[in-house]
C-alpha cells in the first residue's frame, strides 16, 4: 500500500480512537498521519527487501515498534494510544494488502493476505485503498476542529520543506510512477496516490481558512 494512503489511514485510526477513548489532548492530526506512514522510511534503503535494514526491515517489526513506543505509552498513557494505533495501522494494512515481517526480529519471514499481489484479489485491494481515502476525507472534514490537519505553527517549517520537496519532485513523478522502487505503482494505484497527496496538502489550506 502506498505511503500517502498509509498516512490517511493513520489519521483515520487515531481519529476513531480519540472518539472512543475520550483521551483529551494532545489532538494532532498531522502527527497521526506522519506515524501512519513512518515505517516506510526504510523505503529508500539500499539494502535488499525483507532484510533487517532494507524495506520491510526493522521499521516494520511489530515487536520493535512496540518497544520504541513503550516510553510514550508509559508516560502519556491513554493520550498516546491513538498515535500508537496510527503507527501500528501501517503493519496491519501491509499484512492485508501485501506482507509484513510479523515475527521480526526473531524471523524476517513475510506473512500476509497479499491482496495486491494476486490478479483475482487486486480489485479488492484497490477498493480498500479507495475506502480508506474516502473515509479519511470524511474524517478530516468532520474533525477539522477536534483533530486538525491544519498544520499549526509548530509545523510551519516542516510544511514548507514538504511543499518545496513536492515542487522539486514534479519532474520525476512520471518516472517514479512507472518505475519499480521496491513497491510497484500502476495506473490504478496512481489514482489513490494523487488523491491522498492532494487531501493531505490541500486540507491544511482549506481547514485553516
Amino acid at each position: 500500500m502506498i505511503g500517502p494512503v498509509h498516512a490517511l489511514a493513520g489519521y483515520l485510526v487515531a481519529y476513531v480512537a480519540l472518539g472512543r477513548l475520550k483521551s483529551g489532548r494532545p489532538r494532532d492530526g498531522v502527527l497521526a498521519a506522519i506515524l501512519g506512514a513512518a515505517p516506510d522510511i526504510d523505503y529508500v534503503s539500499p539494502f535488499p527487501f525483507g532484510t533487517p535494514f532494507g524495506h520491510h526491515g526493522v521499521t516494520h517489526s511489530p515487536l520493535l515498534l512496540m518497544l520504541v513506543s513503550a516510553p510514550a505509552l508509559v508516560k502519556y498513557r491513554l493520550k498516546a494510544v491513538p498515535y500508537f494505533l496510527a503507527l501500528m495501522s501501517h503493519i496491519v494494512l501491509d499484512f492485508v494488502d501485501n506482507t509484513a515481517p510479523l515475527l521480526a526480529p526473531v524471523s524476517w519471514e513475510e506473512f500476509g493476505l497479499r491482496l495486491s499481489l494476486s490478479p483475482s484479489s487486486m480489485p479488492l485491494a484497490h477498493f480498500l485503498q479507495l475506502l480508506i481515502t474516502v473515509a479519511s476525507a470524511y474524517a478530516i472534514i468532520r474533525g477539522w476542529k477536534s483533530f486538525p490537519v491544519s498544520l499549526p505553527e509548530k509545523y510551519d517549517k516542516l510544511a514548507t520543506l514538504i511543499l518545496i520537496s513536492f515542487v522539486l519532485a514534479i519532474p520525476f513523478l512520471p518516472w517514479f510512477m512507472q518505475g519499480d522502487l521496491q513497491v510497484f505503482l500502476n495506473s490504478s494505484t496512481e489514482t489513490y496516490f494523487i488523491i491522498s497527496i492532494t487531501l493531505i496538502i490541500s486540507s491544511s489550506k482549506y481547514l485553516s481558512s
